[in-house]
């Protein structure tokens, strides 16, 4: 059983659309704000300061719409989109080396092989590494800092899922990629409130360096 190139390739060019799909996103608020400043522009040139003040007032909500809810929306949509992708390649991996093994202990007269990764305990990602590292024998080089960043972006999803991105600031942040990536300005938890809860928000840069470090991570896996 091995990795052939062209799942490999496959993943990779997957990764390439969302690459894709990313610069669209970020390229769509971008234009969309300006469009929205342009307008503002043209519709306060012969206005008194008084009369511009009042205009922003009735007139400016979409605008402050884009970064306050749309951006934080859309950013975390990928989050939930890139990762669904980045779990699904590794469920289709553990279906074609199932396949292989399957056909070929029927080639060598071995009996059935019937261990399918639904078989093992966990689930997603974590279910996925097992079934792969022990029943396979594929080497994911987990130990190192691409499998490290899935396992935080997993995190980061299921607080994105299941809380619209509140957390306890004790439950998240002690994650060292987290507080590395807050540090570098990927990432930012909004000051915690009454409940004790922040907000984790996704800035840009955190989504090419997820792109890149799961490519990583595709790449390096061993063939066999």
């Amino acid at each position: 059983m091995r990795i052939t190139p062209s799942f490999r390739r496959d993943i990779v060019n997957g990764i390439d659309h969302m690459e894709h799909f990313k610069n669209f996103t970020l390229n769509a608020l971008k234009n969309e704000k300006k469009l929205i400043e342009q307008r503002d522009n043209k519709n306060t040139r012969n206005l008194t300061a008084e009369e511009i003040r009042n205009y922003y007032d009735w007139n400016s909500e979409p605008y402050f719409l884009i970064d306050a809810v749309f951006k934080t929306i859309s950013l975390y949509s990928f989050i939930v989109t890139f990762y669904s992708y980045v779990e699904n390649s590794l469920n289709t991996l553990c279906n074609a080396e199932y396949s292989d093994k399957e056909q070929l202990h029927k080639k060598e007269g071995k009996p059935p092989f019937n261990i399918r990764y639904g078989d093992m305990k966990g689930e997603g990602i974590q279910r996925a590494r097992l079934y792969l590292e022990k029943v396979i024998g594929i080497n994911l080089h987990v130990g190192k800092k691409p499998w490290s960043e899935i396992n935080t972006l997993r995190k980061i999803r299921n607080v994105i899922v299941h809380n619209e991105g509140y957390t306890p600031s004790d439950d998240i942040e002690k994650d060292g990629n987290i507080r590395q990536h807050i540090k570098d300005g990927r990432l930012e938890i909004t000051d915690h409130g009454h409940d004790m809860n922040g907000r984790i928000l996704i800035r840009p840069e955190y989504l090419g360096f997820i792109l890149s470090t799961v490519r990583e991570f595709f790449e390096k896996i061993e063939l066999k």
